[in-house]
């Protein structure tokens, strides 16, 4: 509380020195808590506080329990582009949930070569 040592260090903050014993120390029972505005206490063991944080650690920890429940019913679907894929798929394995969905590959037409018309197209150029 910015006090000097000699001051806090001159007597007891409690009746005895058990932890729940009675607060006693006349600085501590005329300060203002900075987080309740209540008298007898500090910040650091402001009771209100810890039931605050309390409750906020229990609503993050249940918000990202439902988070976990909508992603269990919605396994991603793997998508791969290797048609072999599908015989690496060990269907009585731990993973009987993901679905494997191969996509089929699809090669570029290639154009056939005529080398009769090729043979036709540079006599053509030639005799112009």
């Amino acid at each position: 509380m910015g006090k000097p040592e000699s001051v806090w260090k001159s007597h007891y903050v409690r009746q005895t020195p058990h932890p729940d014993s009675p607060v006693t120390c006349p600085i501590i029972l005329n300060n203002v808590c900075n987080y309740c505005n209540i008298k007898g206490h500090t910040i650091s063991t402001c009771v209100k506080k810890k039931k605050d944080l309390k409750a906020a650690k229990k609503e993050t920890f249940e918000l990202r329990q439902k988070r976990m429940v909508v992603q269990i019913k919605a396994p991603p679907v793997k998508k791969s582009k290797n048609i072999f894929d599908a015989l690496n798929d060990d269907s009585d394995g731990e993973c009987e949930d993901e679905r494997h969905v191969v996509e089929p590959i699809v090669f570029p037409k290639k154009r056939s070569i005529n080398w009769a018309l090729m043979a036709d197209s540079d006599s053509d150029t030639d005799e112009e």
